[in-house]
């Protein structure tokens, strides 16, 4: 994956990552100002562009080719320093890649941003971390399962109730209660 060519070919002072496959520029407050597919095309465009945003954005759409030709030539790093991060959401995984400079807002080989709270240079402390999120996660489950079962259990008597006045009135079509 090219996404470190990209930003040097165009010269992204921004924060570039993948994301769902796509290539993301943003800043630290915004991910996503410009999404853009792996053929070059935009899937997201900023509307307000202005100074270097629009100066990527032309770039890349007067030659989209380039930009697909770039993002799938494998990158060159002149470090690889072990990184950690796991995964809850999807089983119990820890996965250790790498970058070139550990810590926000840099960005993993395979173009993760390394949030302080989900990549580790340890990995018993993604292990740690993912302990916690689990937990967490558990917790939200729960709560959500509690609040289910109580809806359930309020639309489970306003069925009783409804069908008690069905059978008071009759069925439609009826003479209904008598007088």
């Amino acid at each position: 994956m090219g996404w470190k060519r990209v930003k040097e070919r165009y010269d992204i002072r921004h924060i570039v990552h993948v994301s769902d496959g796509n290539l993301q520029i943003g800043s630290p407050y915004i991910s996503d100002l410009i999404v853009v597919a792996p053929d070059g095309s935009f899937v997201k465009s900023y509307q307000h562009l202005s100074g270097d945003l629009l100066r990527y954005q032309q770039a890349i759409e007067a030659d989209p080719a380039e930009f697909a030709r770039l993002f799938v030539e494998k990158d060159e790093f002149e470090r690889s320093i072990p990184v950690y991060t796991y995964r809850t959401y999807k089983g119990a995984e820890i996965i250790e890649t790498a970058c070139e400079e550990f810590g926000w807002p840099n960005v993993t080989h395979d173009g993760q941003v390394m949030y302080d709270n989900t990549y580790f240079l340890d990995r018993d402390k993604a292990v740690a971390a993912a302990r916690k999120d689990a937990a967490a996660g558990l917790e939200w489950a729960r709560e959500r399962l509690e609040t289910a079962r109580k809806e359930l259990a309020k639309v489970e008597k306003d069925v009783v109730d409804a069908e008690a006045v069905v059978k008071a009135f009759g069925e439609p079509g009826s003479p209904g209660p008598a007088a």
